[in-house]
């Protein structure tokens, strides 16, 4: 008889599934994601986007990209998506992490990686990008973190560079309903 009870039970645990990785993230946000105040900078094309956590998409004139996601109302997940940027590039050359200074709607943290774009999925795959550069940023709003990410060549993401900082000083979220 107990040979029966623990056959049953592994049947009944082999047919159990897996936890869905959207509900390991939290309850998503009471009204969906707000409605975001950016001003791609100029020559940047607005793409659709493929994923719930992106607001906008964009592809630069060149070979980079850029996108602004948003996880809810999160901060705690901050930092460990810092270092998940970070951890994209191999052979870094480069890797500086700093507030945004100037006069800006809310804090900034900025992030500046140089070198191997070793993680490719988000630029199509392939090959490992060598001489490549992340721009990336996260700006603190009443509604929770907002994360911008350009990807692309290192004299891409320079020529840009000024452009992405003056667009993030003004960068907002804003709640549904106001």
């Amino acid at each position: 008889m107990r040979i029966l009870s623990w056959i049953s039970l592994l049947a009944l645990l082999s047919c159990m599934k897996a936890p869905d990785p959207a509900r390991a993230m939290g309850p998503p946000p009471d009204a969906g994601p707000p409605t975001l105040v950016f001003q791609a900078p100029e020559g940047w094309e607005e793409m659709p986007s493929s994923q719930s956590i992106l607001l906008a998409s964009w592809t630069l004139p060149g070979e980079g990209i850029g996108n602004i996601s948003w996880m809810g109302n999160r901060p705690e997940i901050k930092q460990a998506n810092l270092q998940r940027w970070i951890d994209q590039f191999e052979d870094r050359g480069r890797s500086e992490t700093g507030a945004l200074e100037g006069l800006s709607t809310h804090p900034v943290t900025l992030l500046e990686v140089e070198g191997t774009l070793a993680q490719t999925r988000q630029v199509g795959g392939g090959d490992p990008r060598l001489g490549w550069a992340l721009l990336g940023a996260v700006v603190d709003t009443a509604e929770g973190p907002v994360y911008l990410k350009v990807v692309g060549p290192s004299e891409e993401i320079q020529t840009h560079r000024e452009a992405v900082l003056k667009a993030l000083r003004s960068l907002d979220l804003v709640k549904q309903g106001k």
